[in-house]
């Protein structure tokens, strides 16, 4: 099993968070291209500990020197996140994979911004 990501107890600072972030798209993204690896059971802990991981960012941008944009689409990230983790935990595999792939375009809106 390939575990390349790392989990942040508490909100880092803003390079280290986003550096694990990218360690966790990248972790994803084999799973996210196949729908049967992302339904495998033995792909749970991988995607679990990514989905935790690229959740902590909307902690992270929530201080007023964030400026409004970065927390507006980090809130909306961290929620899409939350959302098809729930859907993972419940066995709704496709549902929280197609929420999944829909992410990257958030990541684009905030760093071409």
């Amino acid at each position: 099993m390939l575990t390349l990501f790392f989990v942040l107890a508490a909100a880092p600072e803003p390079t280290a968070l986003m550096r694990g972030n990218l360690v966790s798209v990248y972790a994803l993204q084999p799973y996210l291209a196949s729908p049967a690896r992302f339904r495998d059971p033995q792909s749970a802990e991988v995607i679990l500990a990514s989905l935790d991981q690229l959740a902590l960012l909307e902690h992270t941008f929530l201080t007023p020197a964030s400026g409004p944009t970065p927390r507006a689409i980090s809130r909306l990230f961290a929620e899409q996140v939350k959302r098809a983790r729930a859907d993972y935990a419940a066995g709704s595999t496709e549902p929280a994979r197609v929420k999944l792939r829909g992410l990257t375009g958030m990541c684009l809106a905030c760093h071409t911004r």
